[in-house]
């Protein structure tokens, strides 16, 4: 991978102070059990596999002069169970999409970033895998037991209908606190996750992983029909959009696949496209250089029906606008991990402005997810199509930067309908945060201020509302949407996102203080809330990236090197002593 820009000028910190680990800051209704390989990600973890089971020939499609798209096909479905397709060093141009729905356990590997080199010379995507049931299946079982957090057996009347292996969405009732600008409906249920049914009797069906929460209204079991795509993965390559392809690679209807080790640039739209990609990861990739920006040009996008993934330590810069996004659009992601990435640089289309680099949802309900130690220049959820829950966002540094934009400069962004939010040990800003700058504005304010929160405003193109809804207790949205006339989007300043929002042990730049929250005792920050120990692939690397003991002095290389994703954007290379994760 090579160094593409520099950060800009050195930019000056101070501490966050923080104690020894402790996990109950953040009530455990609050949050679920995001251990890796366990509840999120691959189960038992990616697979180191080994045995080549098929080679595209590099000699005869690895000089770029010829359509490689059948080779690779070929390959793919030549290859056994358990082995790799292996695409030697060369540039393979991609004339037609690669398309394999079926292509389960296997992995698709080249022979490093920069090496191998599929281009794009289609419209479409380069790489998909996996197909869907269409459309998105709603018929379902009533759950009459074990719909409670941690449950993994669920009883109903008859499970007939349902395939040992296949996914299931466990979904219940909207609780009032859910919004939707299409309106609320009955039979829409916006609080739902997929599993993986693993065991089934008459009447119980056994899912992995576990429940991230009790789903105690009027709960039900939704079967999907088509087998999902499973244990199939794509390492060490790079994909060359060539500004001609819309999507680089795109994943649908998957259980435990992955990504890893894959750069990719000059999409015309999103890098990755992943829909009901389910107990899957997204590692150690780099995403550039997407052509365009705003709406429709997302990086890593889980697009809908996400849950329990694992995203970590990954480069995103100008790779999409956000770029890593849960939900976009449509929304049901849950219990994911977005851990150790460095995100920055996103283009929203407007060159003066600023926006998101990793946001939690953009459509409706998304809830369960973890944003952890990341380097961004602002986290968010922006509430555009609806509302989300229970999110957790722990000792990131949001810096409220752009290498070339001006405007917009938010840390925390968080919209209308985002409730139960738990702002933990973040590092808000840079030393050259300006003083004329806001910390948590409930006025409407010009693109020209820097803001350490913006919180429960009701667009995310503009920082203007009019009147305000809430607080109520509990949240609710119902008698919102009944107020409104014409069925208009409502305009409000959402007081309840703030009502509902545990911060605690944040240090900003503006007030250049830690805020701690009164009425929580415990000031013990975690070192991670999903990870035990430090990762191996921080090598001799601190963990965590953002001790207070020895806080970032400076928005500068040497501390975007504080993690690992920052240390290869910087070096092209993995810092000292790291191992595989």
């Amino acid at each position: 991978m090579e160094r593409r820009r520099m950060l800009p000028a050195a930019l000056v910190l101070a501490a966050l102070v923080c104690g020894p680990a402790s996990g109950e800051i953040i009530p455990a209704e609050r949050r679920m059990d995001w251990t890796p390989g366990v509840n999120v990600g691959v189960p038992g973890g990616i697979p180191q596999r080994t045995t080549i089971g098929a080679t595209v020939d590099a000699a005869r499609y690895g000089t770029g002069l010829v359509d490689a798209s059948g080779a690779i096909g070929a390959a793919i479905d030549a290859c056994p169970a358990g082995q790799v397709v292996f695409i030697p060093a060369g540039t393979y141009r991609i004339d037609n999409r690669v398309y394999r729905p079926y292509a389960s356990n296997i992995t698709l590997r080249g022979a490093g970033m920069g090496r191998t080199v599929l281009k794009a010379n289609t419209k479409g995507q380069v790489l998909l895998f996996g197909t869907s049931d269409w459309p998105r299946p709603t018929a379902g079982l009533a759950i009459t037991g074990g719909a409670m957090k941690g449950s993994e057996v669920l009883t109903v009347a008859d499970t007939s209908t349902i395939a040992v292996g296949n996914l299931v969405r466990v979904e219940q009732d909207n609780a009032p606190y859910v919004a939707s600008t299409s309106g609320l409906r009955p039979d829409v249920r916006l609080m739902s996750a997929v599993f993986r049914a693993t065991a089934k009797t008459g009447t119980t069906v056994t899912v992995a992983p576990p429940l991230p929460f009790d789903f105690t209204l009027s709960p039900r079991l939704v079967p999907y029909k088509i087998p999902p795509l499973s244990n199939t993965g794509v390492e060490d390559l790079t994909i060359d959009c060539n500004a001609t392809s819309g999507i680089g690679i795109s994943f649908e209807q998957c259980w435990g696949c992955w990504i890893k080790n894959v750069e990719i640039a000059g999409s015309l739209s999103r890098q990755m496209l992943l829909v009901r990609f389910v107990s899957g990861e997204i590692r150690r990739c780099y995403t550039h250089d997407c052509i365009g920006g705003g709406p429709n040009h997302e990086g890593i996008d889980f697009y809908e029906d996400g849950s329990f993934n694992l995203i970590e330590d990954n480069i995103t810069y100008n790779g999409g606008f956000p770029g890593i996004i849960l939900g976009d659009s449509k929304g049901g992601c849950t219990g994911n991990v977005i851990a150790y990435n460095f995100s920055y640089a996103g283009n929203v289309g407007t060159p003066t402005m600023a926006g998101m680099d990793i946001s939690v949802s953009h459509g409706p309900h998304n809830m369960m997810n973890l944003v952890e130690g990341n380097i961004a220049g602002g986290i968010g959820s922006d509430g555009y199509f609806g509302s989300t829950s229970h999110i957790t966002f722990a000792r990131n540094w949001c810096t409220a930067t752009h290498p070339t934009a001006a405007e917009n400069l938010i840390a925390v962004n968080v919209g209308r309908w985002n409730t139960y939010f738990n702002v933990v040990g973040n590092i808000l800003g840079t030393n050259g945060f300006s003083s004329q700058g806001l910390f948590q504005p409930e006025t409407p304010f010009g693109y020209e201020k820097q803001v350490i929160y913006k919180i429960g405003f009701p667009n995310m193109g503009n920082n203007g509302f009019s009147g305000t809804w809430g607080p109520t207790t509990p949240p609710d949205y119902r008698s919102q949407w009944a107020n409104q006339p014409d069925r208009r989007s409502p305009q409000e300043l959402d007081l309840n996102v703030k009502n509902t929002m545990i911060r605690h042990g944040n240090y900003d730049f503006l007030t250049r203080a830690v805020e701690w929250n009164p009425a929580i005792a415990d000031r013990a920050l975690p070192s991670s809330y999903f990870r035990a120990s430090k990762p191996a692939y921080f090598g001799d690397l601190a963990w965590p990236p953002f001790d207070p003991a020895s806080p970032p002095a400076a928005f500068d290389e040497a501390n975007v090197c504080r993690i690992p994703a920052g240390y290869r954007y910087v070096h092209g290379t993995d810092p000292p002593g790291a191992g595989n994760p």
